[in-house]
C-alpha cells in the first residue's frame, strides 16, 4: 500500500514517457534536459475536430423547426455524402453554417455560439507568426465565451447525444487548455494532422489495392506511400491545399470585431467571470482603455478585434515555450492578478 502512494505521488499526472527515454529508462530526466517535461492538452485535429462534430450533431434539436430544417440541409450537404469525415470537412461545414446562420438562425447567441468557434479553429490553426498578445487574449475570450453560450442554449438536458459527450474532454481542452497553450506555441507548430494522415493513406491503400496476406501488405505499403510522397513533390502538399481552402471560406465571413461581453450574462455567471478576469489578468494589469473599455450599459469589450493592434506598449509580452512552461505561466497570471488587487486596478467587475 505504502509503495502504491509512493507511486501515485511520484507519476502524478504523467501519461507518456518521453521518447529520449525509452533507450534508457532508468535515467533522469534532468540527465536528457527534459526536468520540465510537459504534456500539450490540446490537439486541434481531434479536439477542434470532434467538438464541431457534436455541436453539429446535437444543435438542430435546440432550434424551432423550420430553422432546424435548414441547419440540417446545410450539414447535409457539405459532410452529408462523405463516408470518411475528417477535421478539416467538419470545419469547412462550420464556417459555411456559421456565414448562413445570419439568415437562417434567429438567435444572436446561438449565431455567436457559431461564429465563437469558428475564430477558435482559426486560432488555433494559425502559424507562430500570427501568434501574438492580441491573438492570446482573442483565444481565451472565445473559449470562454464559447463555453458559456454552449451552456446557456444548449444545456444539460441534450437530445441527440450524452452531456457527457457534449461536455468531455473535447469540449474540457478547448475551454480550459487551448487559451493557456496558445500563450506558449502556436497551434500549427503542435498540430500532428500532416503526420497522422498517414493512418488514412495506409488504410485506404490496404482496403483498395491488397490482397490481406500478410507478406503482401507491409511491403505493397511502403512501395505506395514512396510512391504518393514523390507525386506531392510534383503536386504540392495536400495540407497546404485543404488550409487555402478553410482560409477561401472564412474569407467570406464578415470581419471579425471585438469581444463584447453583455452585462447580464456577467451577472449570471459572476463565479466563472471572475474565473475569466484572472486567466487573463496580464491584459488587465495596464489599466482601462488599453485592452479593454467597458460601455455605459455594463457591456465589457475586449480590444481583440481585427482592426486593433496586435502588441500594446504597457505590455503584456509575447512568451514562449523555450523560457516558459505551462507552471511558470499560471504562477505569472497568479501574480499579475494580485498585482490589479495591491494597485487597485480598475476591472470589469463590481465585486471580488
Amino acid at each position: 500500500m505504502n509503495l502504491r502512494r509512493s507511486w501515485q505521488r511520484i507519476y502524478g499526472g504523467v501519461q507518456r514517457v518521453p521518447a529520449l527515454l525509452y533507450a534508457n529508462p532508468t535515467s533522469i530526466l534532468q540527465s536528457i534536459n527534459c526536468d520540465k517535461y510537459e504534456i500539450l492538452s490540446f490537439e486541434p485535429l481531434h479536439d477542434i475536430g470532434k467538438h464541431i462534430e457534436n455541436i453539429l450533431t446535437e444543435l438542430p434539436h435546440h432550434l424551432p423547426e423550420r430553422e432546424a430544417i435548414a441547419v440540417k440541409d446545410i450539414i447535409t450537404c457539405t459532410i452529408g455524402g462523405k463516408e470518411t469525415k475528417r477535421t478539416f470537412d467538419y470545419r469547412c461545414a462550420l464556417i459555411i453554417l456559421a456565414k448562413q446562420s445570419f439568415k437562417i438562425i434567429s438567435s444572436k447567441l446561438i449565431q455567436h455560439l457559431l461564429t465563437t468557434l469558428v475564430q477558435i479553429q482559426r486560432i488555433a490553426y494559425s502559424s507562430e507568426a500570427e501568434r501574438t498578445p492580441k491573438s492570446v487574449l482573442r483565444m481565451r475570450n472565445m473559449t470562454w465565451y464559447h463555453g458559456i453560450l454552449c451552456r446557456e442554449e444548449l444545456g444539460f438536458k441534450l437530445k441527440e447525444i450524452t452531456t457527457r459527450k457534449l461536455y468531455g474532454n473535447y469540449y474540457h481542452n478547448i475551454t480550459s487548455h487551448a487559451a493557456i497553450q496558445h500563450r506558449l506555441i502556436s497551434g500549427k507548430a503542435c498540430n500532428v494532422e500532416e503526420q497522422e494522415r498517414i493512418f488514412n493513406t495506409i488504410t485506404n491503400i490496404t482496403a483498395s489495392i491488397s490482397s490481406y496476406h500478410p507478406s503482401h501488405i507491409i511491403g505493397n505499403i511502403f512501395i505506395r506511400l514512396q510512391a504518393e510522397k514523390q507525386m506531392q513533390a510534383f503536386q504540392g502538399s495536400c495540407f497546404s491545399k485543404q488550409e487555402a481552402s478553410v482560409s477561401k471560406l472564412a474569407a467570406s465571413l464578415p470581419s471579425y470585431g471585438n469581444t463584447v461581453i453583455p452585462q447580464d450574462l456577467k451577472e449570471k455567471h459572476i463565479r466563472s467571470w471572475q474565473a475569466h478576469l484572472e486567466r487573463v489578468s496580464d491584459f488587465l494589469l495596464p489599466g482601462k482603455g488599453i485592452w479593454w473599455v467597458e460601455h455605459e450599459d455594463g457591456d465589457t469589450e475586449f480590444l481583440d478585434g481585427e482592426k486593433e493592434s496586435n502588441i500594446s506598449a504597457q505590455g503584456p509580452l509575447l512568451h514562449h515555450f523555450r523560457s516558459s512552461n505551462f507552471c511558470v505561466e499560471e504562477q505569472y497570471l497568479i501574480d499579475c492578478w494580485k498585482q490589479c488587487l495591491t494597485n487597485g486596478v480598475i476591472l470589469p467587475i463590481k465585486a471580488i
